[in-house]
């Protein structure tokens, strides 16, 4: 199986909603929140990795909600896989 990645646009009413009140994607795990109003997804994949990493595996399926501007990260949710990282 190879890695796909599907962008679906869509937007909220009011803005982005919060982590704690929004409930993440099927079956994906934690959350994760930017540390800084410009974080890209690359900055929240590897906050995600290196959390999988710690639990010696790898960084398995994730999904990110943007800000507005389409470009900053909002929200990140994954899953680890069963594979070493």
């Amino acid at each position: 199986m190879g890695n796909e990645e599907v962008q679906v646009s869509c937007c909220f009413a009011g803005g982005v909603p919060a982590l704690a009140g929004t409930a993440g994607p099927g079956n994906l795990g934690p959350g994760i929140a930017p540390t800084t109003a410009r974080a890209t997804r690359d900055d929240l994949l590897g906050r995600a990795e290196a959390s999988c990493t710690q639990d010696g595996v790898g960084l398995g399926d994730w999904s990110v909600i943007y800000q507005q501007d389409g470009a900053a990260a909002a929200i990140l949710w994954f899953s680890c896989s069963n594979v070493p990282g």
